[in-house]
C-alpha cells in the first residue's frame, strides 16, 4: 500500500516539486527559461538629471532606440525639486535629448547612452 503526499492546503502548489509527484495537489509545470526575445544581453542603463525647471513643469525625455521616439517624448521620473531619473535596459547605445513639457528642447548636441552606463547631466535651457 503506497501512502499519498500530504501537502498543507495554503500552498496551491506541490511542496515536493517533483516532476513525478502524483498527489492530488500537483500543479506542477516545467521551469521555462527567462531569456529575452532575441536572446541578446539587456542591461540597465541610467540617467540622473539635475535641472530645476519650475514648479509644476515635467522633464521629458526623446531619442532614438529604447522605445524612444523623436516625435513624442517620455515623462521622466521626478525625485526632488531639480533631481530626475530615468532607466531604461539597453541593448545598444541610444541617443537622446531632453525637453521641459515636452515642448522647449535642451541647449546642445544629443546625448548618448550605452548598455549598463550610468550618467548624470545638468542640461540648459533658453
Amino acid at each position: 500500500m503506497s501512502k499519498k503526499l500530504q501537502h498543507p492546503p495554503f500552498l496551491g502548489k506541490c511542496a515536493c516539486a517533483s516532476k513525478a509527484c502524483t498527489c492530488a495537489e500537483s500543479t506542477h509545470t516545467p521551469i521555462k527559461s527567462k531569456r529575452s526575445r532575441a536572446g541578446a544581453k539587456r542591461t540597465k542603463a541610467r540617467i540622473q538629471i539635475t535641472a530645476n525647471i519650475g514648479w509644476g513643469n515635467v522633464l521629458f525625455i526623446r531619442g532614438e532606440g529604447a522605445s524612444l521616439s523623436w516625435d513624442k517624448g517620455i515623462a521622466l521620473q521626478n525625485l526632488d525639486t531639480d533631481q530626475w531619473y530615468w532607466e531604461h535596459s539597453l541593448q545598444k547605445p541610444i541617443a537622446f535629448k531632453l525637453l521641459i513639457n515636452d515642448v522647449q528642447w535642451c541647449d546642445g548636441e544629443n546625448y548618448t547612452l550605452t548598455p549598463e552606463q550610468s550618467i548624470a547631466i545638468a542640461p540648459t535651457f533658453t
